[in-house]
C-alpha cells in the first residue's frame, strides 16, 4: 500500500470509528494529515504537531500527533475553522515554537481551513534548521578547552 493511501485509510478510520459516544459529539469537527519536513527536504519523525486555532480560543487539551518514521503525521477531532499547523521536537533539536524567541515568521507554517465533516489532506509543514542549546559548560574557543572553577545558577 502507497504511503499516500496508507495515509487516507488511517484518516477515514479516524473519522467514522465507532464509539462510545453519539455522532453529535462529532459535529463541528475535521481531521487533517500532511508531512514535515526539515530545511533540506527530508522527512522529520518524532515531531509533535497540532493545529493552533486561529480564531478560537484554544481551550481543553491540544490535539497532538507524533510523526512517524515518514515524517506522516494524522490528527483527528480537529475543531472546525483556520488553524496555522506548528510542530517541534526537542530530541530531533526544532524548539518548541509557542515560545516567540524561537520563531522569526509564524506565516512560515501552513495556514488551513478544517471544516466541519471532512478532511484536510497533503499539508506540509517545513521546519527550519534545527536549533542549538545550551548544556551549561562554559569554554573558551579560542583555547579549544573548559573554563575551569565556574559555576552556573539558576
Amino acid at each position: 500500500m502507497t504511503s499516500g493511501r496508507w495515509l487516507a485509510a488511517l484518516l477515514l478510520m479516524a473519522l467514522f470509528r465507532p464509539n462510545n459516544s453519539s455522532e453529535e459529539s462529532r459535529v463541528g469537527y475535521g481531521a487533517l494529515a500532511g508531512h514535515v519536513f526539515d530545511a533540506e527536504g527530508a522527512p522529520v519523525h518524532n515531531v509533535i504537531v497540532w493545529p493552533e486555532a486561529v480564531e478560537l480560543v484554544n481551550m481543553g487539551p491540544r490535539h497532538e500527533f507524533r510523526t512517524n518514521e515518514n515524517g506522516q503525521f494524522l490528527i483527528s477531532m480537529v475543531p472546525a475553522g483556520t488553524h496555522v499547523i506548528l510542530a517541534y521536537g526537542l530530541e530531533e533539536g526544532y524548539p518548541d515554537v509557542r515560545f516567540g524567541n524561537f520563531i522569526d515568521d509564524l506565516g512560515a507554517f501552513p495556514k488551513v481551513n478544517v471544516e466541519e465533516g471532512k478532511s484536510t489532506l497533503g499539508v506540509v509543514v517545513r521546519l527550519g534548521p534545527s536549533a542549538g542549546w545550551v548544556d551549561r559548560r562554559l569554554g573558551h574557543s579560542a583555547a579549544s578547552r573548559s573554563v575551569e572553577n565556574t559555576a552556573f545558577q539558576n
